[in-house]
């Protein structure tokens, strides 16, 4: 089965002087039952990506436990309608049509969360990005009104530098600051937004599927393995990736170099050039935790934006670990006690070399970032802040 989906041309929005309907009459009791109870969690992302699945995935699964209806919003472009197909079916799905018009479908978004928020009582919006922020304030009043609590998750955001100041003032203005929750899955987002407001925040970091616990890497094969992985909006880490193989193919003229992440046409050429082996099925945990089991050594050339998905299940698998130095990657790995990091590629590769030389090294980065992942990416532990964080404020 596949998640239900509300065909945003079917569900027309009532119109401007028209008050709130019966909760009977209304769509969300169409959607969750006639005699559900006014409550639910809507989820309101815009552009769906991995990143931002990362926290949403889980999310969904840890509040359809409790019981909670839930629905999710979210412009329909070709990558949001293929990851919203993991969800729990009973999870409904409003899509708004993707246009070319970036301006035109943040248009239309606003307006059917105006709908929905017209249409159904909430206890609890989940705002996923800075952009579905601000298309939420004009309904932000309307959401605390009637009981409901405001969340926003900035997803590292790239536009949290030049717009989150002046969104969060925007903000303000609807809906105190103090009354918006902060749910960040990374460090640097709380920095970030800790800059340029004072609010509520919560550090809840994406969970790892619980396959990579499962399985234990064999860091000591015949033959070296390196293996290697970035999100997909690391514009330059195939090409990072394939420089330090060629860098190491003489010392290293055995050693086999893998890559686990989905790669585009051209990426794809460029590692067959390279020799580089390639994951069958990239979407497979299953096949990614396989690969990693048969790895000497995890290699994350480049960070990207949002939770580093990648490096963390390295990590849990049980995987000595090097990163490209930046944010992201520090606030995954300690240098010297569950990774190391490198500032460019030719560090890259002489960290590989030290590892590869130094198995007492070895066995002892991977055994402490396996500890770190347990305590830090479980899902029971996911699971559990976030449901404490959706738990409403006992009333004073």
């Amino acid at each position: 089965m596949i998640p239900r989906v509300i065909d945003n041309a079917a569900a027309q929005s009532p119109s401007s002087g028209a008050g709130p309907r019966p909760f009977r009459d209304s769509e969300y009791s169409r959607v969750f039952g006639f005699d559900a109870p006014p409550l639910g969690v809507l989820h309101v992302v815009g552009l769906l990506t991995e990143a931002v699945f990362h926290m949403l995935g889980p999310a969904c699964a840890a509040l359809r436990a409790e019981g909670r209806p839930q629905a999710v919003l979210l412009i329909g472009d070709e990558t949001g309608r293929r990851l919203v197909q993991s969800l729990d079916p009973a999870i409904a799905i409003h899509l708004v049509d993707d246009t070319r018009n970036p301006l035109g479908r943040w248009y239309r978004l606003g307006r059917r969360l105006q709908a929905l928020v017209r249409e159904g009582r909430w206890e609890a919006v989940h705002l996923h990005g800075l952009m579905p922020l601000m298309i939420g304030l004009p309904v932000a009043r309307r959401i605390e009104s009637a009981g409901g609590r405001l969340f926003v998750t900035p997803h590292h955001s790239r536009s949290l530098t030049w717009l989150g100041r002046p969104a969060l003032r925007l903000a303000g203005r609807f809906v105190p600051l103090r009354r918006i929750q902060t749910i960040a899955n990374v460090p640097f987002d709380m920095r970030a937004m800790a800059r340029i407001a004072r609010m509520p925040m919560r550090l809840i970091e994406s969970p790892v599927d619980a396959v990579f616990f499962s399985v234990t890497a064999q860091v000591e094969p015949k033959t070296a393995v390196i293996v290697g992985a970035a999100p997909g909006d690391a514009t330059d880490a195939v090409q990072r990736f394939a420089q330090l193989a060629v860098l190491l193919a003489e010392a290293l003229p055995r050693a086999r170099f893998r890559w686990l992440s989905a790669v585009s046409d051209d990426e794809r050429l460029v590692l067959d050039a390279s020799g580089i082996e390639r994951v069958d099925d990239p979407a497979d945990p299953y096949a990614r935790a396989h690969a990693l089991a048969q790895a000497s050594l995890f290699v994350a050339p480049e960070a990207g934006r949002g939770f580093p998905m990648a490096l963390a299940e390295a990590m849990a698998v049980g995987l000595p670990c090097i990163g490209h130095d930046g944010e992201v990657h520090r606030d995954m790995l300690t240098p010297g006690e569950t990774g190391l990091l490198a500032a460019s590629v030719a560090e890259l590769a002489q960290r590989t070399l030290e590892l590869l030389r130094d198995p007492p090294a070895r066995r002892l980065l991977a055994t402490q970032a396996r500890r770190e992942a347990m305590l830090r990416f479980s899902d029971v532990e996911f699971r559990r802040h976030l449901v404490a964080a959706f738990v409403h404020p006992r009333s004073p």
